[in-house]
């Protein structure tokens, strides 16, 4: 997260380290609410640990998908069958590649927000 500012002051110091146990230590070290910019800094500290705390980090080429596969993803990943004919224009088998399969199935998970 070095990409975020470094909250500070005279009295805790959190820098960039944005999580919950942080945002609750620097709002005890804030007396009764009596001093504004303190209690701002509070809200603001605890503000940015909540909209972080729950954000998966996803490698780049990566995506999380469903433990369960949704009804497209099965849709799609049944799509990508080969289906074969006899001489005579038979049906005879239909082929499946797991990693047709696979990517077909990945490219159908939803998107997570």
């Amino acid at each position: 997260m070095s990409d975020m500012p470094e909250v500070k002051s005279d009295r805790y110091e959190i820098g960039n380290d944005y999580t919950v146990e942080n945002a609750i230590a620097w709002l005890r070290s804030v007396d009764d609410g009596s001093d504004l910019m303190q209690s701002s800094l509070a809200i603001q500290t605890i503000e940015k640990a909540l909209l972080t705390a729950n954000k998966p980090n996803v490698p780049k080429g990566w995506k999380l998908v469903p433990i369960e596969p949704t009804e497209a993803m099965m849709e799609a990943g049944d799509s990508t069958g080969e289906t074969i004919f006899d001489d005579e224009g038979a049906y005879r088998e239909t082929l499946y590649y797991p990693d047709y399969i696979y990517k077909a199935m990945i490219s159908a998970a939803p998107e997570t927000k």
